[in-house]
């Protein structure tokens, strides 16, 4: 196997490897990774990718790791480890981020990297929208706003997010609408609720802030 870039004519391939670890990529998630940074995996012979992990820049000075898979047939074999040098080796002088998984936690701890906090992510099978406060008017966003929400965001994250934000913003506005107003994938929502177990609203996966 080689270790080397993945591409968007991979993406189908990398939607199946976050299946094969319980993650609920889609193909528009893994295309809106490559518009908004680079992505290396290990490749068999036969072309399969059986790893993967992402380096995002966000500047000169900030950037985050992500989607750092490995096929479970192929673990033990310090691919993880390979993986994450290689995305360290492209970061310049940037400060990195990542969002680690239980599993992985030991690894980036012995990499260097330290915890700042954690996160709990929440999958529902139904959703219950909460009501408007009545001192704010929450409508649709438009291209025209998409400049005000790079500003603000620099200011929160103390990065440019912009090539991921003007992505992310792409991609919703081709979406379509459920009866109740919410945006939703169709094959997405239908894979995402085939797979909970029971039905209702639980957490998904605890994550550490590293």
């Amino acid at each position: 196997m080689k270790l080397g870039n993945v591409g968007v004519f991979d993406k189908k391939n990398i939607v199946q490897l976050s299946r094969e670890v319980g993650w609920d990529y889609s193909e528009e998630d893994v295309e809106e990774v490559f518009k908004s940074g680079r992505m290396v995996g290990h490749r068999l012979e036969s072309g399969e990718v059986i790893s993967s992990a992402a380096l995002f820049p966000y500047g000169e000075e900030l950037a985050t790791l992500g989607v750092v898979i490995v096929n479970p047939a192929y673990k033990g074999r310090g691919l993880g480890r390979e993986l994450v040098e290689s995305v360290l080796a492209s970061k310049d002088e940037r400060s990195i981020l990542l969002v680690a998984t239980r599993e992985g936690k030991p690894l980036y701890e012995k990499m260097g990297f330290k915890v700042t906090g954690m996160i709990t992510k929440y999958i529902a099978s139904t959703f219950h929208p909460a009501q408007n406060q009545p001192d704010f008017l929450l409508s649709p966003m438009t291209g025209e706003d998409i400049e005000k929400v790079v500003s603000l965001d620099a200011q929160a994250f103390r990065g440019d997010r912009s090539v991921m934000l003007r992505a992310r913003y792409e991609r919703s506005i081709s979406v379509s609408r459920c009866p109740q107003g919410f945006a939703w994938e169709a094959d997405r929502l239908r894979d995402l609720c085939a797979r909970l177990r029971p039905p209702g609203c639980r957490a998904h996966r605890r994550t550490y802030c590293i």
